[in-house]
């Protein structure tokens, strides 16, 4: 026979409870980028004048120890500068003096540069940095004188000449220097003025110091 143990009641039967320990999410970890040690930038600058105007390519190349080569190429459009004139050289004078003329220019390209000067006479213009004139007539004139590059660039520049006039000249003077009353005496003269506009309208008068006067 089996014998059955009675349990009193209200009594407290232990409970086990087992606890599971969460393992706590990991925080993202944040790398801060930096520059590969084996990769070095280097800044490189070069100034260059070109001589000419014109179309340029410019090519920049970088080669490592290996010999391995990148390349890069710019368009460069060069524009033409023009002559500048550095002095001007302008006499005043006489009429009919041969005076000197003188001027000066520089390009920056370096270009053969031609000169042109215009008297402001209505005579033809002379070439050349340097050249002789003669003006015909006393006044006042504007001088200009022109420079060209080879790319047809000018520049001017301008200066008056003052030129005085002279008085004509007696080259010679002859006549008796007797006669008796009544009697026709001749007398004669050469003239001449340094100006070739005046010399060909010379006024020849003469007074005979009675009174009487001829033209």
């Amino acid at each position: 026979a089996s014998v059955k143990e009675k349990l009193p009641r209200n009594v407290c039967h232990p409970v086990y409870v087992r606890r599971h320990k969460h393992k706590r999410q990991p925080k993202p970890i944040k790398h801060k980028l930096s520059p590969r040690p084996d990769l070095k930038r280097a800044v490189v600058r070069a100034s260059h004048s070109f001589s000419n105007n014109g179309n340029y390519t410019v090519s920049f190349s970088a080669t490592d120890n290996d010999g391995a080569t990148t390349t890069s190429v710019i368009a460069v459009t060069v524009s033409n500068e023009g002559p500048s004139i550095t002095s001007l050289s302008v006499p005043n004078g006489d009429e009919g003096q041969t005076l000197q003329f003188e001027g000066t220019a520089i390009d920056a390209g370096n270009d053969t540069l031609s000169y042109s000067w215009d008297f402001g006479d209505g005579s033809v213009p002379s070439a050349g940095p340097s050249v002789s004139h003669a003006y015909d007539d006393d006044g006042n004139y504007l001088v200009t004188l022109l420079v060209t590059d080879e790319d047809n660039a000018t520049a001017t520049a301008t200066a008056s000449a003052v030129i005085a006039n002279l008085a004509p000249q007696l080259s010679a003077v002859d006549g008796p220097s007797v006669g008796d009353e009544g009697e026709a005496l001749v007398f004669t003269a050469t003239a001449s003025d340094p100006g070739p506009t005046d010399d060909g309208s010379l006024l020849f008068t003469w007074d005979f110091g009675d009174g009487s006067t001829t033209e």
